[in-house]
């Protein structure tokens, strides 16, 4: 398990900016730009990688608080004969 920091998407803009905020990440392959979904105090968001391997001394004062992006399942990658429309 890594620490990552990730950027919350703007809602209205669809932007990946402001605050970096830390988490710890199942997923060890996770890399910069890699778009995440990730539990907040106001529910589930999406989120960018703006780091990994965060040191853990980074995080120490608030290591106890922070959650887990769990590991996503793959998802097929379809091409256009799959689409069914």
């Amino acid at each position: 398990m890594q620490i990552v920091k990730v950027q919350f998407k703007h809602s209205h803009t669809g932007e990946f900016k402001g605050t970096e905020y830390s988490y710890f990440a199942e997923d060890d392959n996770l890399a910069i730009n890699d778009e995440v979904e990730v539990d907040t105090k106001f529910g589930k968001s999406i989120a960018k990688v703006t780091q990994v391997n965060v040191p853990a001394e980074e995080v120490v004062t608030f290591i106890d608080y922070m959650k887990t992006i769990p590991k996503a399942p793959v998802m097929p990658i379809l091409n256009n004969e799959d689409v069914p429309f």
